[in-house]
């Protein structure tokens, strides 16, 4: 998980990882930080409120260096792979829709870490599913190329597509 918590990693490599970015921090100036991650993964019960409370002390320490913090939420997942779930609907003349596809708990994920993840003057949350999912209503292809290429990994054209919608809400400077 992308926090500051050496303890509450599952890896001896997410430890190493967690303690390297505590060194990094505490030695370079950093302006933002954006912290994305599984958070589908991570929250499995019971661990929701112990994510949410690790989250919230990597967020404190980052902010208080004087970085602005922006926490991306969960990103759309699907109930399956996309790909062949798409091949099925087509085979079967069954019109796709994000509501068969999308599995519905992510949306719920997103209300309950916004809630626990309160915006201040230095941290913001951005829901990815509010931007790239509008009413949630996903798409499923763009152009005919899957959003993802297996459940929740997306193609490069879903890249671009959820970035072209998640950038702008990150308030950053410039072009």
């Amino acid at each position: 998980m992308p926090s500051f918590d050496v303890t509450a990693q599952f890896t001896g490599y997410c430890r190493n990882f967690a303690a390297q970015m505590q060194t990094f921090f505490a030695t370079h100036k950093v302006d933002l930080v954006i912290i994305a991650g599984d958070w589908l993964e991570y929250s499995r019960p019971p661990h929701f409120d112990g994510m949410i409370a690790d989250l919230k002390k990597t967020i404190s320490t980052l902010t208080q260096t004087g970085a602005r913090v922006v926490l991306a939420g969960p990103a759309v997942q699907f109930r399956s792979e996309l790909p062949p779930m798409l091949i099925r609907a087509h085979l079967r003349g069954v019109e796709a829709k994000a509501d068969d596809f999308v599995r519905p708990d992510i949306f719920d994920l997103d209300r309950k870490m916004r809630s626990a993840l309160v915006d201040s003057e230095q941290f913001s949350y951005v829901s990815v599913l509010d931007v790239a999912c509008p009413a949630r209503q996903c798409p499923l292809t763009l152009d005919g190329v899957p959003l993802a290429w297996d459940h929740a990994h997306l193609t490069t054209e879903g890249s671009d597509y959820v970035m072209g919608k998640v950038v702008p809400k990150l308030g950053l400077d410039g072009p």
